[in-house]
Parts: C-alpha cells; structure tokens; sequence
C-alpha cells in the first residue's frame, strides 16, 4: 500500500465519542445515538457499491461522502448537512467527481477547517498557519495526501513520496513515541479533533495503531481491519506448488515500542515560520555583497590600468534578476496560472 492508494482506509472521530471506520468494502461505526449521521449510515446501507471517502464534521450532523454506485456512478452527499462554511469543499469534491475523478482522504477539523484530496489536485481551508506555509512552500515539489487535523493546531501530514511531517505539541504523546520509529511506513492517520490523545494510523505493511477514547470500539474495528488484511494475503498456489506466505502485520492497540537499534535516523521536517521572507531577503542580501564585490574588483582594475577613458562611473549595487512569475487570471476568485496551476488565496486549492 502507497500514500496514493490510501484511499482503501477511512477513519473519523465524531462528535459525542463517536466514529466511523472504512477498510476496503467493510465499515465499522459507534452505534445510535452516539452514531455517525444516519444519512451518511443510510448511504452505506442501501445504496453505495463503494464508498470512496467520508468525512464527520465537529458538529456531529455534518458531514461529506462521495461514494460509487452499482452502475458505476460517482456521487457526492453532506453539502446540504454542512452548511455555506463548507461551500468550497463542496464545490471541490462536486469538481473531481464531475470529471470522474474520486476525492479520498477528507478531514475536518476544528474552526471549520479541512484538507481534501484527489487525483487531480487537493483543497483546504483554515488549516494551522505553520502547516499552510509549509505546504505552499513544497507544493511544487511534493503533493499532501493525507492530513489529520487534531486540537489546537495540531496535526500530521502525510506526502506522495512517502515523507510526513507533524506538530503535535505534546497533545498526543503515544502517537509521538510511535512517528518517528514508524514514519516511513505510515500511510494514513487520523486525529481526534475533539479531545487530545486519541489516533488511529495505518501502515505499509497493512498492520495498524490506534489509542482510542472508548474500549468498546476496539472488537469492531479489530474485526473490520482483520477481514481487510485477509483480502492483501497472496493467492494460493496452484496445485503440486507451494508458496511462502508472509503472515498478516499484527493490529493491536497502541503498545510502548521496544527501543529502536542505534542507527542514523533522519529527523523529522521542521516548519519554521516566516521562513519563505528569511529566504527572500538572505537572497538579497546574498546578491548585494556579490554585486558590491564586482564593483570593487572594477575599481581596482581601474586603479591598475589608468581608468576608462571619459572617467569612471560607480554603479549601484547589483540586483538579482526579475523572476519570471506565470500570468495570472481572475476567474471567481481563483488565480489561474498559464503552467496549468491554480491557487486561491487563504483558502486553496491546487491542481496537479
């Protein structure tokens, strides 16, 4: 399993100690009426063939699915349940599902914020500040796939190259023991936006991690996770062959970890703020003492050689070049760039 094709696993906390878990076509979810909204239970009952992604809003009635019918169509419910804060989130998943495009990985967290994803680009809006300028500074490099939204500002975010990044601040301590022995092989994670502590993540080797707030949630999710690993088990061998199976990653709640053996570890990417302007003026500063150093070097060669004739003319310090920038357009408060890349500023989306 690869960050990309994470979409196979779903989890969200809900309101009231709520949650709702998607592992391939299985569903496990907290039952009424401390359940995840019934027109989002009543899709996965009666009318969807698949679901794609599902998302639980802080309010405990809102939420946002796009799912798969038996013919083949794609849809997309929860706008009307999540009110005009949403609006761009609605707008973004009805887009991808227009161009049969399936959007995966949906959060929603605090002070209406969210991150959604697809193929073809992602959307968020409201995310921690910290995180935004992070990503926007390595939006052209690497694309977020996953991004958990927890209390206070926190969160984890989970890139196509397979990369993570976080800020927790202390709020989910056993999470932070696990990252970084595990953040190569993380390939999903979910925070609880409503109360620090609680996570649940998957990983590469289909094993999973969860500390959850209710014990009893832990039977159906174990039940729903182990039928989904069986279905990543190789097939059997024809007949007269014998294959080496490899057993199916152990799940379990989380457990301290053994200390790792003492090896060179890559430590985890730090934000730093402001860092975009710190580069801008270092580069400045960088190319005036170039430029002053040329100048210098010109007036003792001068010096040496007599001069110019007509007299010497000091230039001012050198500037770096202009940056070529891509035109932009205003289309509905979306800037289009003419590279194919779109922005929209404080809350935005990106195409790939």
């Amino acid at each position: 399993m690869s960050p990309s094709a994470a979409s196979e696993i779903g989890f969200a906390f809900g309101a009231n100690t709520s949650y709702i878990l998607r592992a391939g076509d299985s569903f496990a979810y907290s039952d009424t009426p401390c359940g995840p909204p019934t027109g989002l239970t009543n899709i996965i009952e009666q009318g969807a063939a698949r679901v794609d992604d599902m998302a639980l809003a802080m309010d405990g009635a809102g939420f946002a699915m796009s799912w798969t019918d038996g013919q083949g169509k794609q849809h997309y419910d929860g706008g009307g349940s999540l009110g005009s804060q949403y609006a761009r989130l609605s707008r973004f998943m009805q887009n991808s599902i227009s161009q049969s495009t399936p959007v995966f990985s949906t959060t929603l967290g605090p002070n209406n914020s969210f991150f959604s994803n697809s193929a073809n680009g992602c959307s968020w809006q409201n995310i921690p500040a910290g995180l935004e300028e992070y990503l926007l500074g390595l939006i052209h490099k690497k694309q977020p796939v996953n991004i958990a939204l927890g209390v206070e500002g926190t969160y984890v975010v989970i890139f196509n190259d397979g990369s993570t990044a976080w800020d927790l601040q202390g709020k989910y301590p056993k999470l932070l023991e696990l990252l970084p022995q595990t953040q190569p092989r993380l390939q999903y994670i979910a925070l609880n936006p409503h109360a620090p502590g609680h996570f649940f993540a998957a990983f590469s080797d289909y094993g999973f991690k969860w500390d959850f707030p209710s014990a009893s949630w832990a039977e159906d999710v174990m039940a729903v996770v182990l039928e989904w690993q069986q279905t990543k088990r190789p097939p059997a061998a024809p007949a007269g062959q014998t294959t080496a199976v490899a057993p199916v990653a152990q799940t379990a709640a989380w457990q301290p970890a053994a200390p790792p053996p003492q090896q060179q570890m890559s430590a985890p990417e730090k934000h730093h703020s402001g860092w975009g302007e710190k580069f801008k003026k270092g580069l400045e500063t960088t190319m005036q003492q170039i430029g002053e150093g040329i100048v210098e070097a010109d007036r003792r060669q001068q010096a040496q050689h007599g001069g110019h004739s007509g007299g010497y003319h000091r230039p001012g310090p050198m500037q770096p070049p202009p940056m070529q920038l891509p035109m932009m357009t205003i289309q509905d408060d979306v800037f289009v760039g003419n590279n194919g890349q779109v922005a929209i500023v404080q809350d935005v989306t990106y195409t790939y």
